[in-house]
C-alpha cells in the first residue's frame, strides 16, 4: 500500500487575513492558557519583528506575517493539539479580520523507479509529447475542484522537497475555505474558526481518499 511507503506527513494550517505578528508570541500563548509555561520557556524563537514572527515549539512551528498566519507540525501525534491551538488563538483574538483558512495535508513517499515513472506517464501520458520531447518526465501536476459552497480542493503532485531518497514524491492537498458575507452577528474570525473545526475531520478523510486514488494509479 502507498501508505506503507509514506515517510513523512506534515499538516500546515494557514489563516489569511490581517494580523499584528508581535502579539502571538510564546509567552502570550502561555498567558492565555493555550500552551504550558515551560513550552513557552523552551520555544526556539527565530524572529520577533513587527512584520514577521517565527518560532517553534517541540511539536509545532508558527510563522506570522501581516497577512498570513501559519502553524505546522511534522508529528502526527500532535495534529489534534495543532488544530486546537490554531482555533483557540482566534477564539481569543475573535475580532481578527480573517478572510480564509487552508488545511494542507502534505504527504511524502518513496517508491520504485518504475512506479515513479509509470505514475508520471499515467498522470500526463508521455506519448502526447512524442515529436516535441525525446524523453519526457513529469515534474508537477496540479488539479483544482471548486465546490458549490465556495470551498475548494487543490491537489498538487510533485517531487518531494522533504525526502532526499531518489524517486520520492509528495501529494499536497489544500482544503480552502473562504469567509462569506453573513447577516448575523458572527464575526469573520468566528465564521472561519467554526468552518475550520467542522472541516478538520473530513479534510483528513479526503486526504486519505486522494492517497488511495494515487495508489490505484501506481498499481494500474
Amino acid at each position: 500500500m502507498l501508505a506503507e511507503n509514506r515517510h513523512a506527513y506534515i499538516i500546515s494550517v494557514i489563516f489569511v487575513g490581517e494580523f499584528n505578528p508581535v502579539i502571538v508570541q510564546p509567552f502570550w500563548l502561555a498567558s492565555k492558557g493555550l500552551i504550558k509555561e515551560e513550552e513557552a520557556e523552551s520555544a526556539n524563537v527565530e524572529v520577533i519583528h513587527n512584520e514577521l514572527v517565527r518560532y517553534s515549539l517541540e511539536w509545532a512551528s508558527i510563522q506570522i506575517t501581516r497577512n498570513r498566519f501559519e502553524i505546522r507540525s511534522t508529528q502526527q501525534a500532535y495534529f489534534e493539539p495543532l488544530k486546537d491551538l490554531a482555533a483557540s488563538v482566534f477564539e481569543v483574538l475573535r475580532e481578527t479580520p480573517l478572510r480564509a483558512v487552508g488545511i494542507n495535508h502534505i504527504r511524502h513517499y518513496t517508491i520504485s523507479e518504475k512506479q515513479y515513472r509509470d505514475l508520471g506517464d499515467t498522470l500526463a501520458p508521455f506519448k502526447n509529447w512524442k515529436g516535441a520531447l525525446e524523453d519526457p518526465q513529469l515534474l508537477k501536476v496540479e488539479m483544482l475542484q471548486k465546490n458549490s459552497d465556495g470551498t475548494s480542493y487543490r491537489i498538487r503532485i510533485q517531487p518531494s522537497d522533504y525526502l532526499k531518497a531518489p524517486f520520492s514524491f509528495m501529494i499536497n492537498l489544500n482544503d480552502h475555505t473562504p469567509a462569506v458575507p453573513t447577516a448575523g452577528r458572527i464575526s469573520p474570525a468566528m465564521q472561519i474558526v467554526a468552518a475550520f473545526k467542522t472541516r478538520w475531520r473530513s479534510s483528513s478523510l479526503y486526504a486519505d481518499q486522494v492517497e488511495d486514488t494515487i495508489e490505484k494509479l501506481i498499481k494500474s
